[in-house]
């Protein structure tokens, strides 16, 4: 199959598995979209963005399987990037360290993680990800990431793996835009809704000293274009609680303003406002809670 074509490979992965999604999670989707968007969009609106997202779900994992057998250069010609690799090298002028790659699940973030080893000055970078409950499924993925020159680290890893790596002056890709339970976070807006999230990217970025590069590899036509926003640092003067809250909303407000940019390249499928204050108690559990005001920080 990864010797089709890739248009072909592309329309047969959409097919199969982005109908399959929406036929099985199309009620999520619209319910999601209206809790998003409100009266923004007719039913008829949030149909067609929520089918679509599921068929770009299904085109990711053919371009994903054509990126591993043909490599990443095969999309370099179909990316518009010169705008984000000239933030990359100025960056990486000044200095030795690694930097953190913070996306959404926009566009096709894997193919973003590849990108960095061709345009930072690591060729083998890491990528934080979420381990799947079916281990084969895992060495699957594994797989295709390591032939795009890219180590796997999963969330419930050491942070120090992290760390060490951004020390080691290579790039850390963190996808973080999604509800995880299991890890520690913070109620941040999201479409004017609270929204648990994690606060680990955060964490990372003031112990090892790092900026936090929010990008994106937007879909156009059947390309891509790179969207880099210049790097957050951790505002100086603020406690370290203080700190985190403010990386993270920085971070999750740039991620919710693509998303309405481009709200059929989002996994509406996905339970965002799963997590509330009361199923985090009956675990055991609480987020971190600090009233930074952002515009005091500029």
């Amino acid at each position: 199959m990864v010797r089709t074509p890739l248009p072909l490979l592309r329309v047969f992965t959409r097919t199969l598995l982005g109908n399959a999604l929406w036929f099985v999670h199309k009620k999520t989707a619209l319910r999601n979209l209206e809790l998003a968007f409100g009266d923004r969009y007719s039913h008829k609106e949030r149909f067609r963005i929520g089918k679509q997202s599921c068929l770009m779900l299904g085109e990711a994992l053919g371009e994903g399987l054509c990126a591993s057998h043909r490599g990443f250069a095969y999309f370099e010609d179909r990316i518009e990037d010169a705008e984000a690799r000239a933030k990359v090298a100025a960056f990486e002028r000044d200095h030795d360290s690694g930097w953190i790659g913070l996306t959404g699940h926009i566009g096709n973030w894997e193919l973003l993680a590849a990108w960095t080893t061709i345009a930072s000055r690591s060729d083998h970078n890491v990528v934080v990800a979420k381990r799947t409950p079916n281990p084969h499924i895992n060495v699957i993925i594994d797989g295709i990431r390591a032939s795009l020159r890219l180590e796997t680290q999963y969330q419930d890893a050491s942070p120090t793996l992290a760390i060490r790596a951004l020390r080691e002056g290579r790039v850390l890709g963190i996808v973080p835009d999604q509800d995880v339970k299991t890890l520690s976070g913070m109620f941040v807006p999201f479409f004017g809704r609270p929204a648990y999230t994690p606060v680990g990217p955060a964490r990372i970025a003031i112990t090892a000293k790092v900026p936090i590069f929010v990008t994106f590899m937007v879909r156009e036509g059947r390309g891509f274009r790179i969207q880099m926003h210049d790097p957050i640092y951790a505002p100086k003067g603020m406690s370290k609680p203080d700190q985190i809250a403010w990386l993270t909303r920085a971070w999750s407000e740039k991620v919710e303003a693509i998303i309405r940019e481009h709200p059929e390249q989002w996994p509406w499928i996905h339970e965002r406002w799963k997590t509330t204050p009361e199923k985090l108690a009956e675990r055991g559990r609480r987020a971190l809670n600090v009233g930074t005001d952002r515009s005091q920080v500029g």
